[in-house]
């Protein structure tokens, strides 16, 4: 079985922080982030075959983790003004409804970010099958603790 995990706010947030996207109009980045994501996901659903298919989101910010390491991205600044942040939101929001009509499963938990969510799949099928492939699809660089022989990591940038 050939399964292929898409980190989809990592896709979203690359995308999102790489374009002027504040200088379009709503109905040209609307368009802009259909038409980017789709291909996207259309070159990684062709170069994988996969026969399952998980999106995994973030839905907020993992407390669990700000409990155990101190500062946990502590060092992440802000540089938006509170227009900036409802705009990007609505963008965000928009796309997730477009996840959520693909033919995949989508899972997004309160307050978990995908790489958690991610790895949890990727153990659980593992003790189901351990011969299952994985294809991670993310420029995250939690995900290369997960490689192994069955693991690969796709980068949106790189391939491979």
């Amino acid at each position: 079985m050939n399964v292929l995990i898409i980190d989809w706010m990592n896709l979203v947030k690359r995308y999102i922080h790489s374009k002027g996207l504040a200088e379009l109009e709503v109905g040209e980045v609307t368009k802009e982030l259909t038409y980017y994501m789709l291909n996207r996901l259309d070159k990684i659903f062709f170069i994988t075959k996969p026969d399952m298919i998980f999106i995994c989101c973030d839905n907020g910010f993992n407390k669990r983790a700000v409990g155990l390491v101190a500062g946990y991205k502590a060092n992440r600044k802000k540089f938006k003004t509170l227009t900036e942040e409802e705009r990007e939101r609505s963008y965000v929001n928009y796309l997730k409804m477009l996840a959520k009509s693909l033919p995949a499963a989508y899972i997004e938990i309160k307050d978990v970010e995908a790489d958690m969510t991610i790895r949890c799949i990727v153990n659980s099928l593992k003790q189901i099958d351990p011969t299952i492939k994985f294809t991670i699809a993310s420029n995250d660089s939690d995900m290369l603790q997960l490689i192994d022989d069955n693991v690969r990591i796709y980068h949106w940038t790189k391939d491979f």
